[in-house]
């Protein structure tokens, strides 16, 4: 997957924008709240939403249940703008508004 985004950005010069990051947010969260069912009618943790892995892992940096959800939002926020940070400081994203 990693590539094909590579790929799509070096060959076709497809960028990131700065609404494709909150669009991709956006759909992170929605993912997680489908997910939700899941994990109840499964009795599953899936995406950990219910519970924290048993191995150690980031999660437990992000504090007790339900805290480390928002904890890891806020992460993955944080994570998909370094994404994008080079493609705005290049010039070729988005402007931040």
């Amino acid at each position: 997957m990693v590539v094909a985004i590579v790929y799509a950005s070096v060959v076709y010069g497809m960028r990131p924008t700065w609404q494709s990051l909150w669009r991709s947010f956006a759909a992170l969260l929605i993912f997680t709240v489908i997910t939700i069912p899941v994990n109840l009618l499964l009795g599953a943790i899936y995406f950990w939403i219910f519970g924290k892995p048993t191995t150690a892992s980031l999660l437990d940096y992000f504090g007790p249940w339900p805290w480390y959800l928002v904890s890891a939002a806020v992460f993955a926020l944080i994570h998909f703008y370094l994404v994008y940070l080079p493609f705005q400081l290049k010039g070729k994203g988005a402007r931040i508004d």
